[in-house]
């Protein structure tokens, strides 16, 4: 094959599919790499049945405990939130195979999140910002959990059919979202200032006021779903103390504690030590005032969903946690381009693998 064809070969392998194809068959081809890493990753641990491997490890263990027995199975299973475990209950009673039906519903609902996360940022900020922001947020360390049964996905889900449907102004779409969020993860309710920016960043915003009740309501079910099940609406709170951080919005107050946390670091990848958390955590600060320029709701979002958590939980999870920082990845997408996007695609990449595979084999990841 001669120079030019092998270039005009590349060249229609880059630009393969429209839009909407290009988006769809990144998210599935990556999707489908983590699997087969998760097939061959037994012969590295030493194990011969993949499929006896342990898929089901640390914190989606729990939900599946949770889905499968309730929160009588432990004091502990508190801390987590229901709405996730719900879900996997429902619809593995028509399916059956609790675990399989999670690690299904976990990759529909991340595919779904992010092809509406490309949808939206092509229409905002262009072609160009919003491939690149889906690549960043794909390959992202944190975003392996948009693969493995945990809560991001469904609440990457249920956050981008918000802001999809307030764009459309769909208000009852955005008021069911807002309802959702904090059933599925305690951040849902910093949805509330979010609505706030956006009311008062936007004209029109002020007949909408009334949605500020939706994810009020939603959080005040998820209390009152605690109160049946224990007794008590704050368990969930109270049970922090089981877990390492004892996480708590007491702490956001706590600038010398949270320095102290931050200075911790070892090298390792363990709950409260991690050199990659505070990574993450400082190129998010680093990137606050090219988030600042995007707009008052996206400011707002980043500092109630990327500030309060590492302050309340003492960096632990960070890098969890930050695979939902839409606005990071907007202005990364914005910012970062060729010949340094590559190798940060890579990097970021290789740092997942890494993680995956240290949450295949029951150990810390996020």
């Amino acid at each position: 094959m001669t120079p030019e064809p092998i270039r005009m070969h590349w060249t229609t392998v880059r630009e393969f599919g429209s839009r909407v194809r290009d988006p769809l068959g990144f998210i599935i081809g990556h999707k489908l790499v983590l699997l087969a890493l998760g097939i061959l990753a037994p012969m590295v641990f030493g194990f011969l049945d993949p499929w006896k491997f342990e898929w089901v490890t640390t914190n989606s263990k729990s939900y599946l405990i949770i889905a499968n027995h309730g929160y009588s199975a432990g004091e502990s299973l508190y801390a987590f939130y229901p709405a996730w475990p719900w879900v996997i209950r429902g619809v593995s009673r028509v399916f059956g195979h609790p675990e399989w039906t999670a690690y299904l519903l976990s990759n529909v609902f991340s595919s779904i999140g992010l092809l509406l996360f490309h949808r939206i940022a092509l229409r905002i900020h262009g072609e160009t910002t919003a491939w690149n922001a889906l690549r960043l947020m794909v390959v992202f360390p944190g975003s392996m959990f948009f693969f493995v049964p945990y809560t991001e996905s469904m609440f990457l889900m249920v956050l981008m059919i918000l802001w999809h449907a307030r764009i459309r102004e769909r208000w009852a779409w955005v008021a069911v979202a807002g309802f959702l969020l904090p059933l599925i993860r305690p951040v849902g309710l910093f949805i509330v200032p979010v609505f706030v920016a956006e009311i008062v960043a936007s004209r029109s915003g002020w007949r909408a006021l009334w949605l500020l009740l939706a994810p009020s309501l939603g959080f005040a079910t998820y209390l009152g779903n605690m109160a049946i099940l224990s007794g008590n609406p704050w368990i969930g709170f109270e049970a922090q103390r089981f877990y390492p951080a004892y996480p708590s919005i007491a702490k956001i107050g706590d600038v010398v504690g949270f320095l102290k946390a931050f200075a911790s670091v070892q090298p390792v990848h363990d709950f409260l030590h991690s050199p990659l958390d505070r990574f993450v955590f400082v190129a998010f600060c680093c990137s606050g005032v090219w988030i600042f320029r995007l707009g008052l709701t996206h400011y707002v979002y980043a500092v109630f969903l990327g500030l309060v958590p590492a302050l309340s939980n003492s960096l632990m999870s960070y890098t969890r946690f930050a695979c939902l920082l839409i606005p990071l990845f907007l202005v990364w997408g914005q910012r970062l381009r060729r010949p340094v996007l590559d190798p940060v695609l890579l990097l970021f990449f290789g740092v997942q693998v890494l993680l995956f595979l240290a949450h295949l084999s029951n150990h810390w990841a996020g």
